[in-house]
C-alpha cells in the first residue's frame, strides 16, 4: 500500500512538472521551439500560424502592415482600406491566392479578383485582433 501510494505520487509529480511546462509555453510560445527565431512579435506567429506556416509570406506582411498602418487606423474606414491595400499588394507580389491557375478568361479575372479580396478580408481579422498593430 505504501508503494503504490509512494508511485502515485511520483506520478503526479510527473503530471505536475508537464502541466508547468505547458502552461509556460501557453504563456511565452516563442520559447516553444515550434517558431523560428525570426518571428519576434505574437502578431508574426498570428500571421505564420494562419498562412500555412510561410514565414517568408508571415514577415512580408507583417513588413507591410507596419508601413501602411497609421495612428489610430482601427474604425478610420481610409485607414483601414490602406492597410487592406498594403496586404493585397503582398498577396499580388507572391503571386496569391493561387499561383497555379492561368486561365485568361474573363470568368477567371472576376474569380481571382474574388479570391484576392476574400484573402484580404481574412488576414485583415487577424490584424484586427493582434495588440502590435
Amino acid at each position: 500500500l505504501i508503494a503504490q501510494r509512494k508511485a502515485q505520487s511520483l506520478a503526479y509529480r510527473a503530471y505536475m512538472k508537464r502541466l508547468r511546462n505547458l502552461a509556460k509555453q501557453v504563456k511565452h510560445p516563442e520559447t516553444s521551439g515550434r517558431y523560428a527565431a525570426e518571428l519576434k512579435t505574437a502578431a508574426q506567429r498570428a500571421l505564420y500560424d494562419n498562412l500555412g506556416q510561410d514565414m517568408n509570406l508571415a514577415l512580408k506582411l507583417d513588413t507591410a502592415i507596419n508601413l501602411a498602418r497609421e495612428d489610430g487606423w482601427r474604425g478610420n474606414l481610409i485607414k483601414e482600406r490602406k492597410v487592406k491595400g498594403a496586404i493585397a499588394q503582398v498577396l499580388r507580389s507572391e503571386g496569391m491566392p493561387n499561383k497555379r491557375v492561368r486561365d485568361p478568361s474573363p470568368e477567371y479575372a472576376v474569380s481571382q479578383k474574388q479570391a484576392i479580396i476574400q484573402a484580404v478580408n481574412q488576414i485583415y481579422d487577424i490584424v484586427v485582433e493582434q495588440h502590435d498593430y
